[in-house]
């Protein structure tokens, strides 16, 4: 039971490791592109907008 809980634990941060940028935190390239392809190929009527903030 121990070890079943600390190996999940460990893969839940592995996954959240392989998305995330280390300094930021904020998702990825590989993770943003994975989501903008999920969010493209949703069929709805409503429109997708995207903001890009550059300091």
């Amino acid at each position: 039971m121990y070890y079943e809980r600390k190996r999940k634990e460990r893969i839940a941060k592995l996954r959240y490791e392989s998305t995330r940028d280390d300094l930021t935190g904020l998702l990825n390239y590989r993770a943003f592109d994975r989501g903008m392809k999920k969010l493209a190929a949703k069929d709805d009527k409503e429109p997708t907008y995207l903001a890009i903030f550059k300091n």
